[in-house]
């Protein structure tokens, strides 16, 4: 079964100065980090062409507890790069207590003018559908294109209500990141509409005023 409490998860875990890519460009991985875990580091890191399907990742994680470094690194994702839920999450509490700083998320324009021999179907650069104390700061967001999705950036919204209820997305904080070359910077949803979920708000956080970001 899978895990549903503190003591089944797997924790302390430090990837520094790791390189992780497919043998050869056009193989199709899926994801490089799933985190299901606790107390986790990915720092220093570069990791490339990560395009299988349509929902493949640089990092994702949907049934861990958090506590998460995310600093420092080149990442490329074709579905979303960075994502938190997307599906069950088990645990009582939503995925906590992260700090994503001074990454460069991109998607290499190859994916969509076929030069390697292949296209990818890309979605989002970082997305949330589950979080809490989310720090989001200090990263270049980069090349987002009409394909899978509308080619927003950055999506925040409360998903998988209906199997998930614990899940809210809340106290997000995002300052001093730069987003270009995307079709759309950031969209908010609040309620999870395909679940019926009560009126949920994606909340940015209290601790600051106001999130920031620039846009070119």
């Amino acid at each position: 079964d899978s895990q549903n409490t503190s003591a089944q998860v797997p924790k302390y875990f430090n990837f520094d100065r790791c390189y992780i890519r497919p043998n050869t460009s056009p193989q199709t991985i899926r994801r490089a980090f799933g985190l299901h875990s606790q107390y986790v580091d990915i720092v220093n890191s570069y990791i490339q062409d990560i395009h299988e399907g349509s929902d493949s990742n640089a990092i994702a994680g949907w049934n861990g507890l958090g506590n998460y470094n995310i600093i420092n690194n080149h990442l490329e994702g074709a579905g979303e790069n960075i994502m938190f839920g997307g599906a069950t999450n088990r645990m009582p509490v939503p995925t906590s207590d992260v700090v994503i700083r001074g990454n460069h998320v991109i998607k290499p324009l190859h994916w969509r003018d076929g030069s390697r021999g292949y296209t990818a179907t890309v979605k989002n650069l970082f997305e949330l559908k589950h979080g809490a104390r989310f720090t989001v700061e200090e990263n270049i967001f980069e090349n987002c294109w009409v394909s899978g999705q509308t080619g927003v950036a950055i999506v925040l919204k409360l998903g998988d209500y209906d199997v998930s209820d614990q899940n809210v997305t809340e106290d997000i904080m995002l300052r001093n990141n730069i987003i270009r070359h995307a079709n759309g910077s950031i969209a908010l949803q609040g309620p999870d509409y395909a679940s019926n979920s009560p009126e949920r708000l994606a909340r940015p956080s209290p601790r600051v005023h106001k999130a920031s970001a620039r846009t070119n």
